[in-house]
């Protein structure tokens, strides 16, 4: 979202004009999208276990996919969101508030404390969140998705307690998501479980595992991009960023038991298609809105018995979770 800001021009941070333009067309589109259903929702398909690749694109799964037992079938949907606020606000809404009553959602994206808190504000997104309209009471245009943190079966803020762990930035190791999982999995048996992990979404983390130290182009790609970087470089990192989540899922599924798992993401991402690069709110391009779709199974064999603290960690302040989100880049 950062780089589509970046992307789309400076002017939506340079010129004040074309920024309160562009906040008056995200208040136009969600108020219109949040009524009428753009996207197939995850609560119309049948799984046990939804397992959430934040901004993973549909080709570059089915280009890895050869690599994985699990990834037999790579199709694809279109999402119901092109951000990952957009699309908690549009999956997670009253008209599925029973199936969501079921769900345990551990979640390592810090929107979800976000979008999901009682005084949400929906236009809270880079570029548009302090603009005029945004604070003219527009937010009552759009529909309320009527769900907050408290109508899950539980909500676990993975990103509060995990990102800590990770020397590269302050989004959680997709190795600590995965041992965190297993070990709630085994304590709380969830009838229903969504867990969202961070990759492949930037900062790319795999090559800087294995050197111990990242570099300017893994920790901000979009701004490396826009000074000069190599566009096939960032792609190659992206591409080695889900293989580093998808070995986790590998270790995940053969410690977790789920008779139908799948696997999809919350928006894609842009890799240079008409010179784009990331994603942003109300981008409708196929690479950011259609997403994989896979089903599996997951079966407990203990393999690993993972070493982490499980204790409920939804107890975030307001504060903490903008602090957040403003180390990421967003707000």
């Amino acid at each position: 979202m950062r780089s589509i800001k970046r992307a789309i021009g400076h002017a939506l941070s340079d010129s004040r004009s074309v920024k309160e333009l562009y906040g008056v067309g995200i208040a136009g589109w969600l108020a219109y999208s949040t009524r009428v259903p753009f996207g197939t929702n995850i609560y119309e398909r049948e799984w046990d276990a939804l397992i959430v690749l934040d901004a993973c694109r549909v080709d570059t799964l089915q280009a890895v996919a050869d690599e994985y037992e699990f990834l037999d079938t790579v199709d694809s949907i279109r999402s119901v969101g092109s951000t990952s606020k957009e699309w908690i606000l549009k999956t997670f809404t009253d008209d599925y508030r029973e199936q969501i009553n079921e769900t345990a959602y551990l979640t390592a994206n810090s929107w979800a404390s976000e979008a999901l808190a009682a005084d949400a504000n929906p236009l809270l997104y880079p570029s548009a969140g302090d603009t005029v309209v945004s604070k003219l009471g527009v937010t009552r245009l759009l529909r309320d998705s009527g769900i907050t943190a408290d109508d899950f079966s539980d909500f676990r803020p993975l990103w509060n307690d995990l990102a800590e762990r990770n020397p590269y930035g302050p989004t959680p190791l997709p190795s600590d998501v995965t041992d965190y999982t297993i070990a709630y999995c085994r304590e709380m048996n969830p009838r229903r479980l969504v867990v969202h992990y961070m990759q492949p979404h930037d900062p790319h983390l795999a090559s800087a595992l294995d050197r111990g130290h990242i570099t300017e182009v893994e920790q901000r790609p979009w701004d490396a991009l826009r000074d000069g970087a190599d566009a096939d470089t960032v792609r190659e990192n992206y591409t080695d960023n889900l293989r580093l989540v998808l070995d986790e899922l590998s270790r995940l599924l053969q410690n977790a038991t789920f008779e139908t798992v799948a696997i999809t993401a919350d928006h894609g991402e842009l890799l240079g298609e008409m010179g784009l690069f990331s994603h942003g709110a109300a981008i409708p391009h196929p690479a950011v809105k259609r997403v994989p779709w896979v089903t599996c199974s997951a079966t407990d064999t203990e393999t690993v018995t993972p070493e982490i603290d499980t204790t409920d960690a939804s107890d975030t302040s307001e504060e903490d979770v903008i602090a957040h989100l403003k180390q990421l880049g967003y707000i």
